[in-house]
Order: C-alpha cells, then sequence, then structure tokens
C-alpha cells in the first residue's frame, strides 16, 4: 500500500512540475499568430483575455487622451509665436520711422545752425558801433608855469585791443589785420534743392559740369587733400568736353578719384572712346594729359597745359568746396585752408572757369569761332 501511494505522488508532483512549466511558457509567449490564417491565437483563458483587451483599451484612451492635450498646447503655442512675429515686425517697422525722424531732425539741426552762423556773420556790429557818438573826455586846465622849464613830452601809451565790454558800450573795435595768411576767404554760392531730408539732391548740374557724388573724406592719410581743395574718394563728376578724336564733335568725360593705398588716383574717361582713359596720382597731370592728347589736333595746338585738374573735376567750384566742406571728417583736414561761404538767392550756379578753353567746352567754342588764340 505504501509504495503504491509513493507511486501516486511521484506521478502527481511530475505532473504538477509540467504544469508550472507549461504556465511559464504561455507567460512569456501568450499570444501566437497562425502563419496560414493570420489571426492572433491565444493559449490564455477568456478571463485573461478580456482583462488584457481592457487594459490595452485604457491604455489607449490615456495615450489619446495625452496627445490631445499636447495638440492644444502645440496650438496655442504656434498662436502665440506668430503673434510675437507681428509684434517684433511692428517694432522694427516703428524703429526704422523714429531713426528716419532722427536722422531728419539731425540735418534740419545742421542746417539751422549753418543758418544762425551766416546771420550771425552778417550782423554789421562797426555800423552800429559808428552812429554812436564818441565818448567826451574832459580835461582838467591847470596853470602854466612860465618860469620853470618846460618838462619833455611823454612818449604817448600805445593804445590797447578794446575789450568786448567796450565795444559793447560803443568803442570801436580793432581793425584786422591784411593779408593775414590763415584769414578764411569768403565765396558767395546760390541756394542748393534740398530732400525732405536736408540733403542736397544729385545730380547737381552747374553749366558743362554735373556733380553725381561727393564720396568720403580720407582724413588719415594727408595726401587726400591740399591746402586748396579736398580729394573725397569716390567722388564722380561728368563734363562736356572736346573729343579726342574730333574737335568739331562733343564728348562727355567722367572724372572718379579712387583710392590709390598713399593717396588718391584720378581718372578722366571719355564715354565716346572706352579706350581714352587717363590715369595719375596728381591731378594737374592727369588734366595735362588730357590736353596733351587734343592738342594733337592743329584747331587746339594754342591750348596751354596749365594743368587746372580740380577746376576740370569741379572740386574748385564754391557749390562743390561747400559740399565737402559740410562732410564729416572736413575739419580733420589739417593742411587744408577753409573757405567761408555766403548764401544769396540772387547768386548764380554759372562756372566760375567758364572763360578757360582748358576745362571749358562753350569757351573753347568760342575762341574757335572768333578765331582768337588762346594765351595766358
Amino acid at each position: 500500500m505504501a509504495h503504491e501511494n509513493k507511486r501516486l505522488f511521484s506521478e502527481d508532483s511530475a505532473f504538477l512540475m509540467e504544469y508550472q512549466a507549461n504556465q511559464k511558457i504561455v507567460q512569456k509567449s501568450p499570444q501566437q499568430i497562425s502563419l496560414l490564417s493570420g489571426k492572433i491565437r491565444s493559449n490564455l483563458p477568456g478571463s485573461l483575455l478580456q482583462q488584457q483587451a481592457s487594459r490595452l483599451a485604457s491604455g489607449v484612451s490615456s495615450r489619446s487622451l495625452a496627445q490631445k492635450q499636447y495638440y492644444r498646447k502645440l496650438k496655442r503655442l504656434k498662436k502665440v509665436v506668430k503673434d510675437l512675429i507681428f509684434v517684433n515686425a511692428a517694432i522694427c517697422d516703428e524703429v526704422v520711422r523714429v531713426e528716419e525722424k532722427v536722422a531728419k531732425v539731425k540735418e534740419e539741426r545742421r542746417f539751422l545752425l549753418r543758418k544762425v552762423l551766416h546771420y550771425q556773420s552778417q550782423s554789421d556790429i562797426p555800423a552800429a558801433i559808428s552812429k554812436t557818438p564818441p565818448s567826451i573826455v574832459k580835461v582838467k586846465e591847470e596853470p602854466i608855469d612860465t618860469q620853470t622849464k618846460a618838462k619833455p613830452k611823454k612818449k604817448p601809451d600805445k593804445k590797447r585791443p578794446p575789450t568786448t565790454k567796450q565795444i559793447l558800450e560803443g568803442l570801436p573795435p580793432p581793425k584786422p589785420k591784411k593779408g593775414g595768411k590763415n584769414q578764411p576767404t569768403k565765396k558767395v554760392i546760390p541756394p542748393l534743392q534740398l530732400d525732405s531730408l536736408g540733403r542736397p539732391v544729385f545730380p547737381l548740374i552747374i553749366g558743362d559740369l554735373t556733380i553725381h557724388s561727393i564720396g568720403e573724406i580720407v582724413v588719415d592719410r594727408p595726401g587726400f587733400h591740399s591746402v586748396s581743395n579736398i580729394y573725397p574718394e569716390g567722388f564722380c563728376s561728368t563734363r562736356v568736353y572736346v573729343d579726342v578724336n574730333n574737335v568739331d564733335n562733343r564728348c562727355l568725360y567722367t572724372c572718379k578719384i579712387s583710392d590709390g593705398g598713399k593717396g588718391p588716383v584720378f581718372e578722366i574717361a571719355s564715354e565716346e572712346s572706352p579706350g581714352v582713359v587717363f590715369y595719375s596720382r596728381s591731378i594737374s597731370d592727369c588734366h595735362n594729359q588730357l590736353i596733351k592728347a587734343v592738342k594733337k589736333n592743329k584747331k587746339l595746338e594754342f591750348l596751354e597745359q596749365t594743368g587746372k585738374g580740380a577746376d576740370f573735376f569741379g572740386l574748385s567750384h564754391p557749390v562743390t568746396q561747400n559740399l565737402i566742406q559740410s562732410c564729416p571728417g572736413s575739419k580733420r583736414c589739417t593742411g587744408y585752408r577753409w573757405v567761408k561761404f555766403e548764401i544769396n538767392k540772387n547768386a548764380d550756379t554759372v562756372e566760375m572757369d567758364a572763360l578757360d578753353p582748358t576745362t571749358s567746352h562753350t569757351a573753347l567754342k568760342i575762341v574757335l569761332n572768333n578765331g582768337e588764340l588762346y594765351s595766358s
């Protein structure tokens, strides 16, 4: 009997071990896919399948809710970013408008300052002082002693220059010294046409000369200015003059100033003949090269190489000089002699060198038509 019970217990234990092994296999692979039908076949009982399906459904529903929340947040963020972009664009536009207003106010301030200085220079203080009656100085009469010897006369004291207080009270100011070397000259110019920001309108036409660009003043190299002229880098002008190849034809010449390293490089180029270009580091030599090429014609042998390059470029014209002196950096040109200008509505923009046949086409035609030879 005992032997029989021992056999049953061993069989039951073997069955139990086999059942546990099957349960482990089922837990590792609870679902299998049939290769023939393609359907999912599960080894789990129906209750476990239902629980798993409910868990999967709840997981899917929770994931969908989370995705919806993130999608709403994404839409909100997109809307905020879009609004910020529009606000940023509006602020940038406003900044640009304010900068334009500031630039306009600065130009107006400079213009008004020039006007104030101009009207101050026009105030005639000596004329007002001459109208005031001179001060009367009373001299005390002393008795003359005939017995005493005549005392030697004292030398009169040197007159001291009157102070500001004396000028305001009516005493005449000291006369300025004539022929001073550093005394600036004064020229009359007409008022120029300005834009809304107070800047001159280009191109500026002055007879045969047309100014297209003033350029920028170079202050760190002394070769870009002289005593009488400033040579801005990027300066560009055009002038009508006689054609090198045909004296009877008019030709447009383009004058430019470029940076040549230590100093400027001057260029005169013909628009009618692209190959005719004159280069030089000296503005006078550049103009002499043009006159030398023109003198090859027998009709123009009377022209002299006077080297009036500044006049041909238009740099010596009062209007151009005033514009260059108004540019930033002009006061730092220590070797340049400053020129004062007076604005007069009745003044004309006719060239000062209009009678020079080496720079003016009109003057050259008059000389040729009258049959006169030019002499210095």
